[in-house]
């Protein structure tokens, strides 16, 4: 399913993503994994991570809450779903042994 956000929506799930990463940055948080050159950073991943979600919301009818470092305990989108961000056209889902086995979980 193809699903396209428009300008301001990008803008609003865009300015999600920033604040989490500014968050982050502000409360000394280490990211989980390391960044290798070539590869998505953490602004890119806070920032597409972000439109994942609100282009997840928008095609499945839903309300995006737009959280800001939730983290694992709340779901990206009520009542149980994590959504899931990656490149396109090489990305595969993955879903971590100490995430929620009560959520439903999707690659965008």
């Amino acid at each position: 399913m193809k699903v396209q956000l428009t300008p301001s929506e990008v803008y609003h799930a865009a300015i999600v993503g920033v604040t989490r990463r500014v968050e982050s940055f502000r409360q000394g948080l280490k990211d989980r994994v390391c960044f290798k050159p070539g590869t998505r950073g953490p602004w890119e991943i806070d920032v597409e991570g972000s439109c994942a979600e609100f282009a997840a919301s928008k095609a499945l009818g839903l309300y995006w809450p737009a959280r800001v470092n939730t983290f694992k305990s709340l779901p990206d989108i009520d009542p149980f779903i994590e959504v899931r961000s990656g490149a396109p056209g090489g990305s595969k889902l993955i879903v971590r042994p100490n995430d929620s086995p009560g959520s439903a979980y999707v690659l965008v």
